[in-house]
């Protein structure tokens, strides 16, 4: 994947990389590029929202996302509600 940003390789002591693969297992993280990134940006005191690592969504995608998955389960209820009426008219079930 060719990007613009920096990449950083280290060797971390094992002890840092225990640590590191507990942090992200709690966390639900994946990738530790993603992990370390985080933790960064958890130092540093910058909102996550910000940027994004590789194909990741942020949290404003992801806030998005459940806006439209509410959406269309309200229309799937309105269409679930029509089909009760047309089966009432109809007879059947």
């Amino acid at each position: 994947m060719t990007t613009d940003k920096s990449k950083f390789s280290t060797y971390l002591p094992e002890v840092l990389e225990d640590q590191l693969k507990i942090w992200m297992a709690a966390r639900q993280q994946r990738s530790a590029s993603a992990a370390v990134a985080t933790i960064l940006s958890e130092y540093f005191g910058l909102e996550r929202e910000n940027f994004q690592i590789a194909n990741f969504a942020t949290k404003a995608d992801l806030k998005t996302l459940v806006e439209d998955v509410d959406m269309i389960e309200a229309d799937l209820d309105e269409l679930e509600k029509k089909v009760d009426t047309l089966e009432g008219k109809w007879g059947e079930k």
